[in-house]
C-alpha cells in the first residue's frame, strides 16, 4: 500500500562519480547550503566509480566538514548503472535523489521543490529542471542554442510531465520504487528505463520546474557524438521490456516545436538557427549512418562536460 507522507520526509542524495574533481566540491557545497524546511537531509552518498583523479579526496575533505557526507571508493570501474543499484540498495530515506557529479544547484530551495513534487501518494518519480550553462567554445555555444530550444519544448509539453524530463542528471524517487529497480544487462542509460518502469509499476512521474539544476553541454562536437551514441538505440530497446506502446510517449506535437523555436529565435537568433540546423543534420543524416558501438554499461566519457561550471 502507498502512503502520502504526513510528516517531513527524510532524503538521501546519491552521487555516482567518475573523475569529477572539477565540480564535485562545488556540488557538495551547493547541497550543504540547501535550506531544510520541509525535509530532513540524512545522507549525501558519493560513490566513486574507479576514479583516477582527486574526486574521492575532495569528497573526503568535504566529509570532514559535514558528517552527512559519506564516500564509497572501492577503486573499481563498474559503470553508472551498477553504482546506481549500489546507491538504491544503500538508501534508507523516504526519498532518494540521484545527482550527476558534474552538476550544480544554483538555488538554496532546490531540495524543497524536489520534495514538494511528491505531493501525491501516486507520485513515485520526480525530475528536476536541468538547464545548460553558457557554452565557452563555438561548438559549446551552438549546442547550448539547440539545447535551449529543446528545453523549452520538453518543459511545455504536458507541463513537463513527459519522458524527456526523466533525465539522469537529476531524478528523485520514493524508497519503495528505488528498491524495485534492477537494470537489465543490455540497458545502457538509466533515465528512460526508470521512467517507463515507474509508469509500468503504477507510479506517476512529475516534473518540478522550480527545481533548477545546472549542467554543461559538450564543448566539442566529438563529445556530443559520444553522448548521443550512449542512448541512440535505447528507445527501441526499451520496447523489449515495456511494449511497443511506449513509442507514443516520445511523440511531441509539431506546434510545441515551432513555438519553442520562434521563442528562442527572438532572444538568440544566430545560435538558435545554427543549433536547430545542426540538430537536424546530426540526428537525421549523420547519426543514422554511424555504426552503434557500446561497452555495455561502461560509458565513453565526454570530457568537456566535466569542466568546472562557472556562474
Amino acid at each position: 500500500m502507498r502512503f502520502k507522507m504526513t510528516k517531513p520526509p527524510t532524503i538521501t542524495i546519491g552521487i555516482p562519480a567518475y573523475n569529477e574533481q572539477a565540480n564535485i566540491g562545488h556540488l557538495l557545497d551547493s547541497i550543504i547550503l540547501q535550506s531544510e524546511t520541509n525535509f530532513a537531509l540524512n545522507r549525501i552518498l558519493v560513490v566513486c566509480d574507479g576514479c583516477t583523479d582527486e574526486t574521492g579526496g575532495i569528497a573526503r575533505q568535504k566529509a570532514l566538514l559535514d558528517h552527512r557526507i559519506q564516500v564509497v571508493d572501492d577503486k573499481r570501474r563498474s559503470g553508472k548503472l551498477k553504482r546506481l543499484e549500489q546507491i538504491y540498495a544503500a538508501n534508507r530515506s523516504d526519498i532518494l535523489l540521484v545527482l550527476d557529479a558534474d552538476v550544480f544547484l544554483p538555488r538554496r530551495d532546490f531540495l524543497q521543490h524536489i520534495i514538494s513534487g511528491f505531493d501525491s501518494f501516486a507520485v513515485g518519480l520526480v525530475g528536476g529542471h536541468s538547464q545548460p550553462v553558457p557554452g565557452q567554445s563555438l561548438a559549446g555555444k551552438l549546442l547550448v542554442g539547440r539545447s535551449r530550444v529543446w528545453q523549452l519544448i520538453r518543459t511545455t509539453y504536458l507541463h513537463g510531465n513527459n519522458v524527456y524530463n526523466s533525465r539522469g542528471c537529476c531524478l528523485a524517487m520514493r524508497k519503495s520504487f528505488a528498491r524495485s529497480v534492477h537494470f537489465p544487462s543490455d540497458i545502457a542509460s538509466d533515465s528512460q528505463y526508470l521512467y517507463f518502469l515507474a509508469i509500468h509499476n503504477g507510479w506517476l512521474f512529475k516534473f518540478s520546474s522550480p527545481a533548477v539544476v545546472y549542467y554543461r553541454e559538450p564543448e566539442s562536437l566529438t563529445d556530443y557524438s559520444t553522448q548521443r551514441t550512449r542512448s541512440r538505440s535505447e528507445k527501441n530497446l526499451l520496447t523489449k521490456y515495456f511494449g511497443l506502446e511506449i513509442l507514443s510517449a516520445y511523440k511531441i506535437p509539431v506546434k510545441f516545436k515551432i513555438a519553442a523555436a520562434f521563442a528562442c529565435l527572438i532572444t538568440s537568433p544566430f545560435y538558435t538557427f545554427v543549433g536547430v540546423v545542426f540538430n537536424f543534420v546530426f540526428n537525421y543524416i549523420y547519426l543514422p549512418r554511424q555504426k552503434f558501438s557500446s561497452d555495455g554499461q561502461i560509458w565513453h566519457v565526454a570530457n568537456t562536460t566535466k569542466q568546472i561550471i562557472k556562474l
